[in-house]
């Protein structure tokens, strides 16, 4: 028995196959080795050192096998994916052994079924696992059933077994997540998993997210791909290599590079994937020297590449135009045996015709054993961009006449190359070819068909394509758009994008905003264009790319704003690309611009020094200015680097035949003939010029018609009696925002009509004046003129902006006297002042009363709920917003993002993160912020930080925020390392950044510090002390007990200190037990607020800690007098989804007695610890019994005894507090901390207290 305990721990030492064989030859020699539980161990041990055949010989020797045994051979022969031969060896133990299979067989038999894709074999295993009950219902065979079926492409079978089982287990449910995202359904795949998650009883494990990131990727839905990534760092998952590659490939196929940058430099461990991967990703996004770079360090640290590393890199020289280091990978290629792989070659193709080296191209693609598809297009497309797509036609019919089909890559490829020669003829037979072979339901075919007409100077043939075509996606309309676009049909093309989005479900993409803003860069349509452009951000939440603002400084550039095109520029969040360069100094030769020409040839020559035409702009631009020696200079750069200039080209289809001409071309057969005509030609234009008109010339000196200039020299020309033109003057210079230039035509006007009465009050509430706006109004009234719909929206706005709830209740009742109270926009504007001015079941009213509400009605109610503190029903009226079928905006998302943070509902909070990512709000600097904030005030500040260091373009609102967020948290050594480091980035501190560090120094006791802080806040940064500084201030000088000190600062104040200053120094006084100093503040503090309970409390503590029980009972009759009405305390805690309210001594909740129970059971260990309850403030006129009993049943207390009964042990509590936790709930949660053993975060009305093993993070200092 010794000698077998002895053998087993060998068995268990074993690590390696040497150490397998000579265990191997003591167990021959003990003569057991019959013995099926050693044969088994010794099987599995050389299985697992990759010694298949030492393992099945150990099998064979084996007289009569167990069942393990047998399981054990199957395992090594499947892990090997040996599939035949594990269904053989499985053939023969049911045909042969007398061991029948168990649940572990099956799932083995199964798997190499799956491996062979043998359907049928499958089938007649699941129903021999069918008859035994035992098998059959067994986890593992489940799973190893869907995956059979899932490979084989069989969902509708694999759901039927999934659904078999009434409680499935995470492998089961990752089965069928990953069989949907194999078999290229991917919305069910994320369907199915948000099902699981809802599961309580699953827990996910990174296998499970690896598909699901993976289904995002498919989706190209980065915004469901970021929620499950925070759902990977919540679980502390970010360390599992596959998972980590899987979100590095989603980011990378989104575009997301930052992102994607960010996480794998990040990354503890990488394989040859993840930098693959990365590759990829920046070869993808055009940053092609990253890539390269990339490529080498991957190289340097002896990762070996494999051919999709070097496709990868292969794309990054294309891109670049990198001849030299595409050859260098070249090379690799060819060591690595990896030249004539069907991608790498390909690959090598593209980078030569990029190159502008076809020769070598055609003769890597003539060396090809095989050649697809693939390799052809690749062919065929680089000739199309090397100016040669006369060679493309060829390459098309010799692929044909080679018996190669094209797929409708090949045709979209031919169809582009087409459309660059512009020959109907050769148009008209493409067509017929696609139709013939049925590429026309193809939307990519179709789109490139709509592009080749109009390139072929067809735009009406374009246009009856566009308009027979049953189903038009985003690529149809860009196209579209597109066609009028370079046809300079600028107007046409805006009219079909404002059908596109007006009367179609098609989104636009930014394809689509390229096309629009090129038609509008084409037409000259500035203003149109800058508005585009700022719906794509904005609106559509679009991240624009180098091309978009290429465009942009083009269109610019084009009317010599080059000013704001080089503003543009310098505020783009990428690096300015080829394309925005050039356009620059395009507009830079036009406009003859030299400093900035020189500045844009400067980073083109860095980012391009292959391309000879920037060279000859920047060329031309000297010649203009005489500047000959640099011209010569720029020549013979060009001569030294070998770059060729591209010679233009013209082509003519005449009679069915194509002619080309070149610059001052003799040699066509007609070219006697044709300079004849244009000599003749160029005589008649010379007859037919003319002077430019009266209003030409005047457009010519004024510039826009509609600029300040024009406008004053209309206003003293006869003009100035032409009313209808000066009736919309008014409009004219607000939209100029000069509202006090219009204020001044306006007031010289004899008799103003409605409507201009209604533009100036709209005038000022939109420039944020509303006093005047409703001094404005008011006029208007009192001249008898009857406002119209059209005023009271902005005289309502004006009520709102200065809360006069008064006012806003008389413009009320003339509106409904005027007969506007129906109307959409004036009940929307209703709803908002209401709202606004506090009185929310007045705009409930008006809401319900609306026949149509549109989506500014539900934001002001949702908005108004959450800032009048009503934050249940924010989250309520959002969700029946949403079942209304109304898109929420920003505002409604950050009032819901509000109320969270309010509530303190984490779990609330998380969905709304997750419905913010997938609306494509997340890129919004506000509503991240607010993420941010309502992180924070969860209790989650580690979230709350790493949403922040991944918020691009942080602003002052974001820095300030996380700075308030580690204050209220107590890390007042973070707030100010934070402020230090949002100063050295250049963001400059407003008054508001400086009231959230002085309040992080005075939650932390940084008195020193705050001092300090305080007086940069003058010195160095030269902003202007506000009452919120000085409250700071205050609050934190009576904290430390310099109650002098802090009297001192107020009465030097240079403005009148109001109620928040005075109100942080009875708090102070409350703290130290001043009685005398708090009478004297008492007296100010009810002469400015009579009606604030707060204050009369904090007398009433002071009085009653001293025992003066005679003053504790004069402030109650002064507040019963003085209608001062004590705020009830309450407390909150999120369970289950929902948020469950306590207040003091509450037995309203249904779990009140368990509740009761829970902290009667807690009394006695409390005591035990030396819990003393604090009953200094507790009423004097009842037992001390009584006053015990009051103080154990605060709110507080009782959200966590609820917390305690209905959540997991070690499951953080959070708790919500509406007013500051008393010093009695604060001495007992800490030993409930203790007592438990978990973590209690409560909120208060001032900052957070974190309850661990006794001790508060508030140091008792709060």
């Amino acid at each position: 028995m010794r000698s077998r305990q002895v053998l087993v721990d060998l068995f268990q030492a074993c690590n390696n196959g040497r150490s397998v064989s000579q265990l191997h030859s003591q167990v021959f020699k003990t003569g057991i080795l019959h013995d099926t539980f050693f044969a088994t161990k010794l099987n599995s041990l050389y299985a697992k050192c990759a010694s298949l055949q030492a393992a099945r010989k150990v099998f064979d020797e084996t007289p009569h096998p167990n069942v393990h045994l047998w399981n054990s051979t199957l395992r090594s022969y499947c892990r090997e994916k040996q599939w035949e031969e594990t269904l053989r060896l499985f053939h023969l133990m049911i045909c042969t052994a007398g061991e029948a299979p168990d649940n572990f067989t099956i799932p083995i038999a199964l798997k190499a079924c799956a491996g062979l894709r043998m359907l049928e074999l499958g089938k007649v295993i699941h129903g021999f696992a069918k008859k035994n009950d035992e098998i059959g219902s067994d986890m593992f065979v489940g799973s190893a059933l869907v995956e059979l079926y899932s490979k084989c492409g069989q969902m509708g079978e694999a759901l039927k077994v999934f659904e078999e089982f009434q409680r499935p287990d995470t492998v089961l449910w990752t089965s069928m997540v990953t069989g949907y995202q194999q078999n290229n359904d991917p919305e069910e795949a994320l369907a199915l998993f948000s099902q699981m998650v809802m599961m309580d009883c699953v827990v996910l494990d990174p296998v499970t997210l690896v598909s699901v990131v993976s289904a995002c990727a498919q989706l190209l839905n980065v915004k469901a791909g970021s929620c499950v990534h925070g759902l990977v760092i919540r679980r502390e998952f970010d360390g599992d290599l596959p998972l980590v590659n899987s979100l590095l490939n989603l980011y990378a196929k989104t575009g997301c590079e930052k992102i994607a940058a960010n996480l794998f430099s990040k990354m503890p461990e990488k394989d040859v994937i993840s930098w693959s991967t990365m590759i990829a990703c920046y070869a993808n996004n055009e940053a092609a020297n990253e890539a390269l770079n990339l490529f080498h360090e991957m190289i340097e640290k002896r990762f070996e590449p494999n051919s999709v590393t070097v496709v990868s890199a292969l794309q990054a020289c294309a891109v670049s135009r990198n001849l030299e280091e595409g050859k260098k990978i070249h090379k690799i290629a060819v060591w690595k045996g990896f030249e004539l792989d069907f991608s790498v070659s390909t690959a090598l193709i593209d980078m030569y015709m990029k190159c502008s080296c076809p020769d070598e191209a055609v003769d890597l693609f003539q060396r090809l054993p095989k050649k697809d598809v693939v390799s052809w297009v690749a062919l065929l497309s680089g000739y199309a961009q090397n100016g040669m797509a006369y060679k493309s036609m060829g390459v098309f019919r010799n692929m044909l006449s080679d018996g190669i089909q094209p797929d409708a890559v090949a045709v979209v490829k031919i169809l582009a190359a087409s459309s660059e020669l512009g020959i109907f003829q050769q148009a008209l037979c493409l067509h017929g070819y696609v139709v013939r072979s049925g590429f026309n339901s193809n939307v990519f075919v179709g789109a490139s068909l709509i592009e080749l007409y109009s390139k072929c100077g067809s735009l009406g043939d374009a246009v009856k394509l566009f308009k027979g075509m049953i189903v038009r996606d985003v690529v149809i309309w860009s196209s579209m758009i597109a066609a009028y676009g370079i046809h300079g049909r600028g107007g046409e093309a805006l009219e079909i994008f404002d059908q596109m989005v007006k009367n179609s479900t098609v989104r636009p993409n930014n394809v689509t905003f390229l096309s629009i803003l090129s038609a509008c860069s084409h037409a000259g349509l500035v203003e149109e264009g800058l508005k585009i452009f700022d719906r794509m951000v904005h609106d559509y939440q679009l991240r624009p790319d180098s091309e978009h603002f290429g465009i942009m400084v083009d269109l610019l550039g084009r009317i010599g704003q080059l000013g704001k095109a080089m503003d543009i520029i310098n505020r783009m969040p990428i690096p300015a690309g080829p394309h925005v360069w050039g356009a620059l100094l395009g507009a830079c030769r036009i406009h003859h611009n030299i400093e900035m020409g020189e500045a844009a040839a400067k980073n083109l020559f860095w980012l391009d020094p292959s391309h000879a035409g920037y060279y000859i702009l920047l060329s031309n631009i000297y010649a203009v200015d005489g500047k000959w020696d640099n011209v010569a200079e720029l020549r013979t750069r060009i001569k030294e680097r070998g770059l060729k200039k591209m010679f233009g080209q013209s082509m003519v289809e005449v009679r069915g035949g194509v002619h080309s001409f070149l610059a001052s071309d003799r040699f066509h057969p007609d070219s006697q003939k044709i300079y004849e005509l244009l000599r003749k030609l160029e005589a008649q234009m010379g007859k037919e010029a003319s002077s430019s008109t009266t209003f030409s010339n005047y457009k010519l000196y004024f510039g826009n018609p509609y600029s300040l200039e024009s406008q004053s020299f209309l206003y003293a020309s006869p003009f100035q009696m032409a009313w209808p033109f000066l009736g919309d003057f008014p409009y004219l210079s607000i939209s100029s925002s000069r509202i006090d230039a219009a204020s001044i035509v306006f007031e010289d006007i004899p008799n103003p009509c409605s409507f201009l009465w209604n533009v100036m009050i709209r005038g000022f509430a939109t420039d944020g004046r509303f006093l005047s706006s409703l001094e404005l109004y008011s006029k208007m009234m009192e001249k008898g003129l009857k406002p119209d719909k059209f005023a009271f929206p902005f005289a309502l706005k004006s009520c709102a902006g200065l809360s006069d709830l008064q006012r806003g209740k008389v413009i009320h009742q003339h509106l409904v006297c005027c007969g506007c109270s129906n109307d959409l926009f004036v009940d929307a504007a209703l709803v908002d002042m209401y709202a606004k001015c506090g009185d929310i079941e007045a705009a409930r009213l008006v809401f319900d009363k609306m026949a149509v509400r549109d989506l500014v009605s539900w934001t002001s109610m949702i908005s108004g709920y959450a800032h009048n503190g009503y934050n249940s029903e924010t989250l309520g009226f959002f969700d029946l917003m949403r079942s209304s079928g109304v898109i929420p905006n920003r505002v409604s998302i950050l009032s819901v993002l509000l109320a969270c943070g309010n509530l303190g509902a984490l779990r609330k909070g998380e969905w709304f993160h997750s419905y913010v990512i997938q609306t494509g709000f997340e890129f919004d600097i506000l509503v991240a912020t607010a993420i941010m904030d309502m992180y924070s005030k969860c209790g989650s500040l580690d979230l709350a930080r790493c949403l922040f260091d991944e918020t691009a373009g942080k602003d002052l609102v974001c820095w300030s925020a996380m700075i308030a967020s580690y204050g209220i948290h107590g890390h007042g050594r973070k707030a100010i390392d934070l402020f230090d480091q949002m100063v050295k980035a250049g963001v400059r501190p407003s008054h508001v950044t400086f009231t959230c560090v002085l309040s992080a120094c005075s939650h932390s006791g940084l008195l020193e510090e705050g001092k300090m802080y305080f007086q940069l806040m003058t010195e160095e940064f030269v902003i202007a002390r506000k009452l919120s500084n000085y409250a700071c201030m205050v609050d934190l000088l009576g904290r430390a007990g310099q109650l002098s000190e802090a009297v001192d600062l107020i009465e030097n104040m240079p403005v009148e200190p109001d109620a928040s200053i005075w109100g942080s120094l009875l708090g102070a006084c409350r703290i130290h037990n001043n009685l005398d100093l708090a009478e004297k503040i008492a007296d100010h503090l009810f002469h400015l607020d009579p009606v604030h309970a707060g204050y009369h409390v904090l007398l009433s503590n002071i009085y009653a800690a001293k025992s003066r029980w005679n003053e504790v009972e004069k402030v109650r009759k002064m507040m019963a007098r003085r209608g001062a009405n004590k705020i009830q305390g309450f407390s909150l805690v999120e369970y289950d989804n929902q948020v469950h309210k306590f207040g003091v001594g509450d037995r309203s909740h249904p779990q009140w007695e368990k509740l009761y129970a829970k902290l009667e059971e807690l009394a006695a260990p409390m005591k035990h610890l030396g819990y003393v309850p604090l009953t200094d403030f507790v009423l004097h006129d009842i037992e001390e019994e009584a006053k015990e009993a009051a103080l154990s049943y605060h709110s507080e207390r009782l959200a966590i005894a609820f917390g305690l009964i209905n959540t997991s042990p070690g499951t953080t509590l959070r708790i919500t507090k509406n007013l500051r936790i008393c010093g009695d709930c604060h001495n007992a949660i800490k030993l409930i901390s203790k007592i438990v053993n978990r973590v209690i975060l409560v909120r208060d009305m001032h900052r957070f207290h974190r309850f661990e093993d006794g001790v508060c993070s508030c140091g008792d200092y709060w």
